[in-house]
Order: C-alpha cells, then sequence, then structure tokens
C-alpha cells in the first residue's frame, strides 16, 4: 500500500482515535471504530472485499485486504501483542 495512504490513515484517524490501550484488537470487547483506530479495519475496510461486484473489484479489494491483515499483524507484534 502507498506510504501516502497510511500517513494519511495514520494523521486523520489514528491520531482523532487511538488505540485502546488495555484490548487494542478488541478480543475482550465490542468493536467502536468511533472511539478506537484499529477497530475500523474489522468493522469496515476488511468488509469490503464482501460487497465488491466485478472480478477487477474483488481481486483489488483482495489485494488491500492482504496489505492491511499483513498490516495489523505487523501491528500486533510491535505491541507484543502475540
Amino acid at each position: 500500500m502507498d506510504l501516502d495512504l497510511w500517513q494519511s490513515l495514520f494523521e486523520e484517524y489514528i491520531l482523532k482515535n487511538p488505540l485502546d490501550d488495555e484490548d487494542p484488537f478488541a478480543t475482550k470487547r465490542d468493536l467502536n471504530n468511533k472511539l478506537y483506530a484499529i477497530d475500523h479495519f474489522e468493522e469496515k475496510l476488511l468488509k469490503l472485499l464482501e460487497m465488491m461486484q466485478t472480478s477487477e473489484g474483488k481481486k483489488e479489494a483482495e489485494k488491500r485486504a492482504s496489505l492491511m491483515i499483513k498490516f495489523l499483524e505487523d501491528l500486533k507484534v510491535e505491541l507484543n501483542y502475540v
């Protein structure tokens, strides 16, 4: 994914909606993307794949979903959450 996109995500969303310090990946709480940045991935972004109706859209959504999943996996490692 483009570095500018990640920077934009960080600046516009994560700074306004921080991580939940106790449960950043919502394993013991309900998702709330209005409060926590990481929840937005599960509540909305990763569901976009299911909404694609064309083969081109599905292909692009699969590529982006893979990148987001990798990002979340890397974040878990960075946060010592694995």
